[in-house]
């Protein structure tokens, strides 16, 4: 069975406490089961509110088994506290090849369980042929590499 995995790092400069942050990182991964399957995106992102309730905007450059997409990848995404140990999280992409775009959507959750970020969503295409509804899962996990102050 095919399963796709990947490791995001990221790293954070505050440029205004709890008000603006700029990030870069990358999102690196293949796919367990297939022969010569790896992708990932290399990104600048900046995010716009405080730790508990933020908007980020994001631009990245993409690859699939070595070669380099020519069309860059769009990102918008945000996280609102919703509880002490919860938030809403959305993750959305705009993807294009010149001829067509795709327009990924994500709605879901994150729940903080002694430090350690669980994540939880719905993956759902829009502007391309699905052949009906179409949602896929995802989980994640997200382990700070930093001691949190809070």
């Amino acid at each position: 069975m095919a399963t796709p995995v990947w490791i995001i790092p990221k790293f954070s400069f505050p440029i205004m406490k709890d008000k603006w942050n700029l990030g870069t990182g990358a999102s690196i991964g293949t796919v367990l089961g297939e022969t010569s399957t790896s992708y990932g995106l290399l990104y600048g992102t900046t995010t716009f509110g405080s730790r508990d309730m933020n908007v980020s905007f994001g631009i990245a450059s993409g690859f699939v088994d070595g070669s380099w997409t020519d069309r860059p990848v769009i990102n918008f995404s945000t996280l609102i506290r919703i509880s002490q140990r919860g938030y809403f999280i959305s993750e959305n992409y705009i993807l294009s090849d010149g001829n067509s775009s795709m327009l990924l959507i994500s709605l879901g959750g994150r729940t903080i369980i002694r430090n350690i970020g669980l994540d939880f969503s719905l993956v759902i295409p829009a502007g391309v042929d699905t052949g009906g509804l179409f949602a896929a899962s995802f989980l994640g996990i997200t382990i700070p590499m930093h001691k949190s102050k809070n």
